[in-house]
């Protein structure tokens, strides 16, 4: 596969955009370190690191109650089972399916 000079440009203009966003994020990370919290910008990255090994650290926390609450108000409520005609058994045709689906 060749790949023309345009082509070759694009991509690299492509991962040059790329790195500067990623570069760009952690500039606003550190200004947000610097004016929130007060941290020196040459102590931001031993200061992330410790924050990511205390987080690799604690382990999984169950689900609150609270959250179980809430999922639960989510949750459709319970309907009843569809009725199958007598002597009725396997899956619905088609037609039967779009007759349901009117229905509903």
């Amino acid at each position: 596969m060749k790949i023309t000079k345009s082509q070759l440009q694009q991509v690299i203009r492509e991962a040059i955009e790329e790195e500067m966003s990623s570069f760009n994020m952690a500039e606003d990370v550190i200004e947000l370190l610097g004016s929130k919290y007060n941290i020196k910008e040459e102590d931001v990255p031993t200061m992330l690191m410790a924050m990511a090994q205390s987080l690799e650290d604690k382990p999984e926390s169950p689900a609150s109650p609270d959250m179980e609450e809430y999922e639960s108000d989510y949750r459709d409520p319970p309907r009843e089972p569809l009725k199958m005609g007598k002597g009725r058994r396997g899956p619905l045709s088609g037609a039967e399916m779009d007759k349901l689906a009117r229905d509903i």
